[in-house]
């Protein structure tokens, strides 16, 4: 997924089922009369105008307003022109936002929750708070399925299930700017009874009760200082590390400032961390302002936070946390657990991040994802995907997800909305154009290669072969240059013919060579293919050409040159008894 596939829908203010489609470049999706699609408008006009029809299956069509004609095509060519609906007319729908999120009711006004006491999603919360407030949205075959963080699927009669099906299949629709979740029925998703218990009711359009908002969901951290205690705000505006237990009053909303990159931390009550005089940290701000941010440094397995004064927080004897070292120390660094995110899914800038379907590896430009559990220890995470296997780096720096041992990774948030993963040899996870998640470059194939497949290591073998055949044959051949020079200008039928065999010698050489060399660029290939999906480089082929054409040139001359030498040899030794003779015949 590149980012020239993702589209900004954005609503009429004055129709509200009038949408426009905006690329990465700002500029606005337009048919004409003739359904002539272009994409250069700076600005919507009359002919950016679509609408939306969702169809049973999940998928949506683009109608043109002004001319009522649908958008559609082959991958060569895309028009709008099309009177009627068709298979070439329906379009898959990929929500590029992240999936895990808070679900808002727009008419009540409050935030979706699990309620595992009642085995239902609740719609009652003023905030969005914990990891029961997490709604991850699982994509499959067209439609979304809303998520639990307990890892079960809200059905349409508001009961939740371990397993996917079509009662927890929902089509997505949009009204003005706002979410509708259709379900198999035909009915739509509202929260209902004194608790919002979420599930289908009797609406087939939705109105504003049916009518839902995804927001941002913020990670969600708890704080254990070197006394083993939790800081709270347990009791009062103090904040203080002195509690044995983790609750709400123990869960802090990490919110980081886009500009300066600093973090704040939000209380459920809805109010800010702050520097107060003396170096003290109380949740006393209702706004964010200078004292409210704190610098987090990344150390390992724990935290150091600098407030806005400069000083490193740290935690005196009777638990306050105070702004006031100079240096860090064990009273300064802190276990930081993020803990509303039991369920991860990565996205980055080229797509999701998802199992390779033909190998243990990931991949990381996917328009669908992958679930995996985010597992916390000791203030590292493993990360194990739905087979029960564990993410590890391999010595080549690919990220693999078939481990047996868990291996630890750390987690830190330099920005808004973004999470660097550090692997344990200090290196950082990222993703390739290609797809493939790495956490260093391949190393030398000189390394230790104890710890690679049998594939990798049986390729790097032929690698070293190669590597050592080519200048070995260049060698060879100088030195039968100039041995075969050496035997012409001799005529000696012994130095000819040893020649002869040399150059015959060379042939094989170069056989071998060749051999070696087409068997180590299938392999190679093969390789390729296994690491990155074969959709990414579609205009790839495999060949040899003119290498190939000069390697069998090449073993031609030689076996000439050796039967010529060997022709040779034998005519001098023919004219060397023929001289004889005359010699015997004239004495």
């Amino acid at each position: 997924m590149k980012k020239k596939q993702i589209w900004t829908l954005e609503h009429d203010e004055q129709e509200g089922q009038v949408v426009f489609l905006r690329s990465h470049l700002g500029r606005y999706l337009a048919s004409d009369k003739d359904g002539k699609i272009t994409c250069g408008a700076e600005k919507p006009d009359p002919e950016c105008r679509f609408l939306i029809v969702p169809q049973s299956d999940g998928r949506w069509a683009l109608q043109s307003e002004p001319y009522l004609r649908y958008f559609g095509g082959s991958a060569d060519y895309l028009s709008c022109f099309a009177q009627a609906i068709g298979e070439q007319e329906l379009w898959a729908v990929h929500l590029a936002l992240h999936p895990q999120a808070s679900l808002l009711s727009v008419a009540r006004k409050r935030y979706a929750h699990l309620s595992a006491s009642d085995g239902e999603i609740s719609v009652d919360s003023n905030i969005p708070w914990g990891v029961d407030s997490l709604v991850t949205l699982v994509y499959l075959d067209g439609k979304y399925s809303l998520k639990t963080c307990d890892s079960r699927f809200l059905s349409n009669d508001g009961k939740l299930v371990k397993e996917n099906s079509n009662a927890t299949s929902f089509t997505l629709e949009l009204k003005s700017g706002k979410l509708a979740f259709k379900d198999c029925d035909g009915k739509y998703l509202t929260p209902m009874g004194p608790t919002g218990t979420l599930k289908s009711g009797r609406c087939s359009k939705p109105g504003k009760d049916e009518l839902f908002d995804l927001e941002e969901s913020h990670p969600q951290v708890v704080f254990q200082a070197a006394n083993k205690r939790f800081v709270s705000v347990k009791q009062g505006v103090s904040i203080s590390a002195n509690q044995d237990a983790e609750t709400d009053m123990e869960t802090f909303q990490m919110e980081i400032d886009k500009e300066s990159k600093k973090s704040m931390f939000r209380t459920n009550g809805g109010s800010y961390w702050t520097l107060v005089t003396h170096g003290e940290i109380q949740s006393t701000a209702t706004e964010v302002e200078v004292n409210t941010m704190f610098d987090i440094e990344w150390r390992g397995q724990r935290v150091a936070l600098k407030a806005s004064n400069g000083k490193y927080v740290c935690t005196k004897k009777n638990g306050q946390l105070s702004a006031v070292s100079d240096t860090v120390g064990d009273g300064e660094l802190f276990l930081m657990k993020l803990i509303n995110r039991p369920m991860l899914i990565l996205s980055g800038e080229n797509g999701f991040v998802c199992h390779h379907k033909n190998s243990n590896t990931l991949n990381a430009n996917r328009s669908v994802y992958d679930i995996f559990s985010l597992i916390f220890n000791d203030g590292a995470y493993n990360v194990k995907s739905v087979n029960g296997k564990f993410w590890y780096v391999s010595s080549s720096g690919l990220v693999c997800s078939d481990g047996e041992k868990p291996e630890d990774f750390f987690l830190e948030f330099p920005e808004h909305g973004r999470i660097a993963i550090k692997c344990s040899s200090g290196k950082y996870l990222r993703g390739d154009q290609g797809g493939a998640n790495r956490s260093s470059v391949i190393p030398s194939f000189t390394e230790n290669m104890s710890s690679l497949s049998e594939a990798e290591r049986h390729l790097l073998g032929l690698h070293k072969v190669v590597v050592i055949m080519l200048p070995l044959s260049l060698v060879l051949l100088v030195f039968g240059w100039i041995f075969g020079l050496v035997s012409s200008l001799a005529s000696s039928p012994k130095l000819l013919a040893g020649s002869a065999s040399y150059f015959l010698f060379c042939s094989l050489f170069t056989l071998t060579g060749v051999s070696i060399y087409i068997k180590y660029s299938n392999l190679a290939m093969e390789e390729f293919e296994r690491i990155v999906s074969p959709e990414n480089f579609p205009n790839v082929d495999a060949s040899f050409g003119w290498s190939l054409a000069a390697a069998w040139l090449s073993y031609s001359l030689e076996v000439a040159t050796g039967l010529l030498l060997m022709l040779a040899a034998r005519i001098s030794q023919m004219k060397g008894h023929y001289d004889s003779g005359v010699s015997i015949a004239i004495l």
